[in-house]
């Protein structure tokens, strides 16, 4: 029974090595995964704004809920990078390949956004938006380290060799997530970070984050995940129409899409 029951997973996991196949099934989880994004990014957005207590720095302090999950997300779709770097290389599965700059297309975006938020976030709390301690130098690193992998893609013109070429990088480059999630935890004075330290979340049988921050902080986590996860599939379909441009199901689906707009 088990044994039938892994067959199964492993068919329809190999099932998403075929472009078509990833092609026509993404397209209803994309549209699952934004439509969830956008009803929790937005609940969590109005009772964070309107109905959270205000800490000490003020409004300044809501921003909390773009930059932790821009933070999470952006590192975890990093790691995920190197997963995918590994199964294109040892696998040979092209669609990893895809998934893989698909992912660093997206991810590079909410990079960004997590710098720019942490140096907004920075400069009302402790008055200093910039400060390259350990935990800012790792992070910019992986905003660098997004846009570098995009710049590699764009620099090698066979899409074969920039594939693999990018994997390696990925793979090699990943301990950077290692090192922003654990940098708040040097005590050395020369080493410390102003970041503060990660929070916990429970306390003993409550929870050490007031609910009221909690639900939203939660809300938009799990929303920008949902969000993330869309955009990856949206940017992976249409790496998906420009590399398998010749082929007779693509030429077959513009026709169709061409149909329907006349």
């Amino acid at each position: 029974m088990l044994n039938t029951i892994w067959k199964a997973i492993v068919a329809w996991f190999l099932k998403w090595g075929s472009p078509k196949w990833f092609f026509e099934q993404s397209k209803i989880w994309s549209l699952i995964s934004g439509l969830l994004a956008t009803l929790m990014v937005s609940s969590a957005f109005i009772y964070g704004v309107f109905y959270s207590p205000l800490e000490v720095k003020g409004h300044a302090s809501r921003i909390i809920f773009v930059h932790v999950p821009t933070a999470s997300l952006s590192m975890s779709m990093y790691f995920a990078m190197a997963i995918m770097g590994v199964i294109a290389l040892v696998w040979k599965m092209k669609m990893a390949s895809v998934v893989l700059k698909a992912t660093a297309q997206v991810g590079a975006g909410f990079a960004a956004l997590m710098f720019i938020t942490g140096a907004i976030w920075g400069q009302a709390a402790w008055g200093q938006g910039v400060v390259w301690d350990p935990r800012l130098i790792s992070a910019a690193g992986l905003v660098l380290l997004y846009f570098g992998i995009l710049a590699l893609y764009y620099a090698i013109e066979s899409t074969d060799q920039a594939d693999k070429s990018v994997a390696v990088l990925a793979i090699c480059t990943v301990v950077i997530v290692f090192l922003i999630k654990f940098a708040v935890s040097f005590s050395d004075d020369e080493m410390a970070s102003i970041h503060q330290q990660s929070s916990s979340l429970y306390s003993g049988d409550e929870s050490a984050v007031d609910w009221n921050y909690l639900a939203p902080l939660l809300g938009s986590i799990f929303g920008f995940y949902f969000m993330g996860m869309s955009l990856v599939l949206r940017a992976a379909r249409a790496e998906i129409l420009v590399r398998n441009r010749t082929a007779k199901w693509v030429q077959a689906w513009f026709d169709k899409a061409l149909g329907q707009e006349k």
